[in-house]
This record gives structure tokens, sequence and C-alpha cells, in this order.
């Protein structure tokens, strides 16, 4: 298996959730944590108030900033 490109991103982001989901578990059974799953309109403010991020990463980027974005999302929504 290639370890570069989109094989290299896959492998990467599959570890990276495995890890996710130990760390969360070792949260849990320390116990004295809340973990909290944010509603959609919790979500919607959350995202408001960080879209200042992307749109001064769009910015540093280059000419292609926005076409780059666009391009994550996209695939982040298709789950790819």
């Amino acid at each position: 298996m290639k370890a570069g490109g989109v094989n290299g991103a896959k492998l990467i982001g599959k570890a990276w959730d495995d890890q996710d989901v130990h760390a969360k578990g070792l949260v849990v059974k320390a116990g004295g944590h809340t973990i909290t799953d944010l509603s959609a309109s919790e979500l919607k403010r959350w995202t408001a108030k960080l879209s200042v991020m992307r749109s001064d990463w769009v910015k540093k980027a280059n000419h292609n900033g926005q076409a780059l974005l666009n391009d994550l999302l996209t695939r982040l929504k298709q789950g790819s």
C-alpha cells in the first residue's frame, strides 16, 4: 500500500480517528469529566464564530485558497 497521497491521508485519518476513540474511552473511564455533543444550533453558533479562521486561511493560502477550501469541504461531506 502506498503511504502518500489519498492512501496516506486515509491511513493517517484512520489512525487519528482510532486514537480519538481510545482517548475518549480513557476520559470516560477516568470519570469526573463531561463530554457534550453540540446541538445543531450550538454547532451553527460555533461555526459562525470560527468563520474568521477560514477566511484568514483563505487569504493567506494563495490565489487558490477558496478553491482548496471548497474542495476540502466537498470531500469531507463525501466522506473521502
